[in-house]
Order: C-alpha cells, then sequence, then structure tokens
C-alpha cells in the first residue's frame, strides 16, 4: 500500500469514529430533550392544575357558606361558574399522560368531585326555592354536608400532588440513570476512538520512521565518507522509490570517490618523474656546473628546490595514503623497541624543533617496549604526530613524548598487551565536534592556522589500524592536545596469517575462507557453555546464547530486537560487530557482504573508541583486497583469454 493510500485510509477511520461518536451524543442530547419536555408538559402541569383546584376548593368552601348564610342568587351564580372551572380543570387533568398511580387518584378525585357537584347544585336549589322558613339546622346541616365531601376532595387533591411528586421524582431519578450511562457510553466511545486513533497513527508513523531512520543513518554514513553504505529498500512505494534514488546516489558518489583516488593516484604517481627531473636540475645549476650564479639566482633556485621537495613530500603522501586505504601496504612485521623507534622519529624533527626553540621531553619505562611492527611506518606515525606538535606549540613551549606498557588493554579480542605512545603538544587543542574528522584526509581544523595537507593524521591512522591498534586526541589537562597510540606487543594472529596465507593468485573463494577465520579469531573463539535457562537471561544474553551455538538466525533477529529498543543499557558496538561477522562469514545463512559492511560501518562511526574498532577496519579493508583480486582475476582471465585468441589466430 502506497503511503498516501495508508494516510487516507487512517484519516477516513477516524473520520468514521468521529460520526459514529457525534451520533451517539446526539440521540443522547435529543432523548435528554424529550425528558425535559415531558418534565415541564406533563408532571409540572399536572402539578400546577392540581395546585389551582386545590385553591378553587378553598374559594368553593368560602361561597358556599356566604351563599347559605345570605341566600344571594348572585352566589349562587358564582359558584356554578367557579364549579364549571374545576369541572374544565378537572378533564385537562385527565387528558395529560399520567402515571398509573396519578391516574389512580384522578378516577377517584373526578367520582368525588361529580357527587359533590350534584348535592351542591341541588341543595343550592332548594335553598333558593323555599322561604326564609327553612330551619337553620338544615342550613348548617346542608352546610356540613358540602364540607364533608370538599374536605374530600381536599384530602384527594393532595394525594394526586403527592403522586405526581413521586411520580416526577421517578422521571428525575430515571433521566439521571439515563444521563450516567449516556456518560459511561461517551466516554467508552470516546477511549476506544483514542485508541483506534493511537494504533492508526502508531502504524503510520511506524511505517515513515523505520525508513526515515535508515535514510537518516544513510545520510550520516556518506557524510562519514562510507560510500559503501545502502539502506534498505522498504516502507511503501514512495519510500522504497526514494531509498532506491540514495542507493543509486551512494553508488554514483562511490563510483566518483573511486575514480577521484585513482585520479589522485595517477596523477601523483605521474608527477614524480618530472618533478624529480626539475628537482635535479635545479641542484646542478645550484652546483654551479653550467656555469656561476648570482646571489639573488641561488636563493630563487634554493626556494624553488624546497618547494619541490615539499611537493615530492606531499605526493608521497598521496601516493602512501591511496595503498594505505586500498590495503596494498605490507608491513614487514619484527620486534621493534619502541623506545628506539621513538627516538628516531624525535631526531626526525629535531631541526624543526631547534627552529621554534621547543623541548621534547621524552618519557621512556626503563625496560624495552617491544612490539612486533614495521619500524619505518611507526616511525612516519610518530614523526607525523610530532610534526603537528611542532606546527602548533607556540616557541619556547615543550613536547611530550611518552611511553608507557600495559598488560591488560582491551582490544577486540580480549584484554592483550600493549604499549601506549603519547604526544602532547602545547597548542590550541582541537575542538571536540574535530576530534574525529581531524584523521580523514585534507581536513585542517583552521584553514589559517599553519600549512599542511592534512594527510599526515589520516595516514597515522591507517598505518595504526594496519598494526590492530589504535589512534585518537584527546585535551591535555593543562591545554594542549594529546595524542594516543596503542600498539598490541603482537598484532592479531589473523591479521599476520590473513597476510601471510593470502597469495596474488588466491581466488576468491579463498579470501573468503581467510576472512572467515580471521573474524572468527578476532571475536575470540565463540566458545559454548552451559548456559542458565532462557529465561533467566536478559534479550541481549539470549541473542549472545544463539550466537555462542552458531544459531546465526535466531541471534541476528534478537540483536536487532534489542537494537529497536528505544532506550539501551550498554553499548551496541559488539552487537553491531557480530551482526556484521555474522553477514560476512561465507557459510552463514545470513551472508551478505554488503549488509555487513554497513554495520560495521555504523560501528566505526559511532563507537570510534571501541576496542572491536579496528577489527571492523580490517575486515572492510579485507573485503577491498577481497574484491581487487576479484577485479585482478577477471583481469587476468581475459588476458588468458586474448592470449589464446591470439595463438589461435597465429596457427
Amino acid at each position: 500500500m502506497s503511503l498516501a493510500a495508508k494516510i487516507s485510509a487512517g484519516f477516513l477511520i477516524l473520520v468514521v469514529l468521529m460520526v459514529a461518536l457525534s451520533w451517539h451524543q446526539l440521540a443522547v442530547i435529543y432523548e435528554l430533550h424529550a425528558e425535559s419536555r415531558s418534565l415541564a408538559q406533563i408532571d409540572l402541569e399536572a402539578s400546577s392544575l392540581s395546585l389551582g383546584i386545590q385553591g378553587q376548593v378553598v374559594q368553593l368552601r368560602q361561597l358556599g357558606q356566604k351563599f347559605l348564610v345570605l341566600r344571594d342568587p348572585e352566589y349562587a351564580a358564582e359558584l356554578e361558574e367557579l364549579r364549571r372551572q374545576v369541572g374544565l380543570d378537572i378533564e385537562r387533568l385527565r387528558a395529560l399522560d399520567l402515571e398509573a398511580a396519578e391516574r389512580e387518584t384522578l378516577d377517584l378525585l373526578t367520582a368525588s368531585w361529580a357527587a359533590y357537584a350534584e348535592e351542591a347544585t341541588s341543595r343550592e336549589r332548594h335553598v333558593l326555592a323555599s322561604d326564609e322558613s327553612v330551619e337553620r339546622a338544615q342550613i348548617a346541616t346542608f352546610r356540613t354536608d358540602l364540607d364533608h365531601r370538599l374536605d374530600t376532595l381536599t384530602s384527594q387533591l393532595e394525594h394526586l400532588l403527592q403522586a405526581s411528586r413521586v411520580a416526577m421524582e421517578q422521571r428525575v431519578l430515571a433521566t439521571a440513570g439515563r444521563v450516567e450511562r449516556a456518560r459511561q457510553i461517551a466516554w467508552g466511545a470516546t477511549l476506544v476512538g483514542l485508541a483506534v486513533a493511537a494504533l492508526i497513527a502508531m502504524g503510520i508513523v511506524r511505517s515513515l520512521v523505520r525508513p526515515l531512520r535508515d535514510l537518516g543513518r544513510g545520510a550520516r554514513q556518506l557524510a562519514g565518507g562510507n560510500l559503501d553504505h545502502r539502506v534498505p529498500v522498504t516502507g511503501g512505494p514512495e519510500l522504497e522509490a526514494l531509498a532506491d534514488d540514495f542507493n543509486s546516489m551512494a553508488r554514483h558518489l562511490g563510483e566518483l570517490d573511486l575514480l577521484k583516488k585513482d585520479f589522485v593516484a595517477n596523477v601523483s604517481h605521474d608527477l614524480k618523474a618530472p618533478l624529480a627531473s626539475i628537482q635535479e636540475a635545479t641542484e646542478v645549476l645550484l652546483e654551479e656546473i653550467p656555469g656561476p650564479l648570482t646571489d639573488d639566482q641561488r636563493r630563487l633556485l634554493e626556494l624553488n628546490l624546497e618547494s619541490g621537495k615539499r611537493l615530492t613530500r606531499m605526493i608521497g603522501d598521496l601516493l602512501d595514503l591511496s595503498r594505505l586505504e586500498t590495503g596494498t601496504v605490507e608491513y614487514d612485521l619484527r620486534p621493534h623497541d619502541l623506545r628506539k623507534l621513538s627516538r628516531a622519529a624525535a631526531d626526525g624533527i629535531a631541526a624543526l624543533a631547534a627552529d621554534k626553540r621547543l623541548e621534547v621531553e621524552e618519557n621512556f619505562p626503563d625496560l624495552p617496549a617491544e612490539v612486533e611492527c614495521d619500524g619505518a611506518a611507526i616511525v612516519k606515525v610518530a614523526q607525523n604526530l610530532l610534526s603537528n606538535a611542532v606546527k602548533f606549540s607556540p616557541e619556547g613551549a615543550t613536547i611530550g613524548l611518552r611511553l608507557q606498557t600495559l598488560d591488560d588493554y582491551e582490544f577486540v579480542d580480549g584484554a592483550r598487551r600493549a604499549v601506549r605512545l603519547q604526544v602532547s603538544d602545547c597548542g590550541p587543542g582541537v575542538p571536540d565536534e574535530h576530534k574525529q574528522r581531524i584523521f580523514e584526509r585534507f581536513h585542517r581544523v583552521d584553514a589559517s592556522g599553519p600549512a599542511g595537507t592534512g594527510l599526515g593524521l589520516a595516514i597515522a591512522r591507517e598505518i595504526v589500524n594496519g598494526h590492530g591498534g589504535e589512534l585518537w586526541v584527546e585535551d591535555a589537562p593543562g591545554g594542549g592536545s594529546v595524542f594516543q597510540v596503542v600498539l598490541p606487543r603482537k598484532p592479531p594472529s589473523s591479521v599476520d596469517e590473513a597476510r601471510a596465507s593470502f597469495p596474488a593468485s588466491s581466488t576468491v573463494k579463498a579470501a573468503a575462507m581467510i576472512l572467515a577465520a580471521g573474524s572468527l579469531v578476532l571475536l575470540g573463539g565463540c566458545k559454548t557453555h552451559d548456559p542458565p535457562p532462557v529465561v533467566q537471561l536478559s534479550p541481549l544474553g539470549i541473542a549472545d546464547l544463539h550466537f555462542a551455538n552458531g544459531d546465526f538466525e535466531a541471534a541476528s533477529a534478537a540483536y536487532e530486537g534489542w537494537l529497536a529498543e528505544p532506550h539501551l543499557t550498554e553499548p551496541a558496538d559488539r552487537v553491531y560487530f557480530r551482526l556484521g561477522l555474522m553477514h560476512v562469514l561465507p557459510g552463514s545463512p545470513l551472508h551478505d557482504l554488503r549488509r555487513g559492511r554497513e554495520y560495521f560501518a555504523t560501528l566505526i562511526e559511532r563507537y570510534p573508541r571501541s576496542p572491536f574498532r579496528s577489527a571492523a577496519e580490517y575486515l572492510i579493508a579485507l573485503q577491498r583486497e577481497v574484491k581487487e583480486l576479484r577485479h585482478e582475476s577477471k583481469e587476468l582471465r581475459d588476458q588468458l583469454e586474448e592470449i589464446k585468441r591470439i595463438d589461435l589466430g597465429g596457427g
């Protein structure tokens, strides 16, 4: 489903939920309105009529008494009109939709009223028709009978009012119950709607976030120089198209970067010969073999010769860096005392230090600090670091050169003996945002600072990584920078074996086998022990258990699940390394070299100080060698085919 369809479907469901909830609320409002109208039109009107009749009964009592005393026909007419009005009110009461109890009381009231009206009319007519000789006792009897009937009417009216009040209370309670149920239903519907909306939003966000996160991670990888990184093509047509475009861009950038490296290497190589000729010609002129020179001519030629030497060094650095990045450098690994190598490097920059009146303060251990390394390469590393210290230290300052032996430094394959080389300066220091970037080629913190090519630190890191060591920079306590180099006493055996057993005629399959063997050695053996029950392990412990048992598919799923957690409780460098390892092993069911490089690149980017970093960088370099050998093998096959074709044609 496309992204637009997902969003449209989600909003459509939300609209349907809102319409249903609104319809229910309107239905409840209409029901409450009907109940309110019933209370106003029936119960209130019944109570009002009952109270009106009650007042009229009081008037009937008073008028009746006056009539019996005075025998005035006008009073009789008023009584007749008042009784007619009471009768109409009773009929209006009977027309209302009353409850059963009210109806029963009203029926009794109607019967009592009919009896009273008939008797009162008859007695009044009798009194009007008779003369004054009607005895007072008879009139008193008439009045007593009528008062009795009026008392009965008053009592029944009170019962009717009581019944109306009870009916009204019952209606109010019923309405309150319906209101409470409506409120509960409304809350429930609202919560259900919110839950559904949240689920829909989470689904849409999840389908968007992961591809966008992959794209963001890929952009960071490209920005960090890892042009081999590719993002997974997932997330719907739009995001898949975006991922395809991103991968295509990364592929083109990789091709351009390769062309750039080839161009730099080729141009640098081609410049060496004419530059050497220019320098030789300049030296011949300085020796005055063609003829004598003036002072101005000599000064210009000396400047020309010095510029040529700087250009030669720059070209040499470019060629060295190109060879280091492509993994074509073969190190001559032999035991060396790092004290002697450090002193040789210090002697090499002694003239530069003297020009700025700088002092190199050595702090070496009493015992030999032997490491198995390529002596010339390590001297180059130390000289590059010392040269930078000379460039950025003010005149008259002190440069620190310290060696320290370590018995349990944590490398990728565990704690091993190592030697730490520290070069400290009194310069301006390296800002935090540049502490990693200064090891990239051509990167300079301040373009207005001391002149330089920006290649020395990149070459130094490549050499150190090639020896299985680590190189980073820290802030010095009193100001300035401290460059730390840690070299193992002996490089990891996997490095030696892989390089020693990797002849130029090796096939791609043999290279992959060496890659797998070296990776397993770097991992430290993956020995299986009797584990505790799985239920007692953390999610990361379960993943480690699957990995140790060789169940790479389960281990990969468990590691990916752990990485997907929003808050990681510990660094994930080991997880990224093992995921990459499981994808580069030839016999692994997850074998995918591109995916493995992505995991290694993520490890290198996020955890530059990790002990797994050197192994990941070496494995990436080894894959490049495999790729180059594959390319060379193809070229050899093509050449053989061409030779066969020529031979057949000549025959």
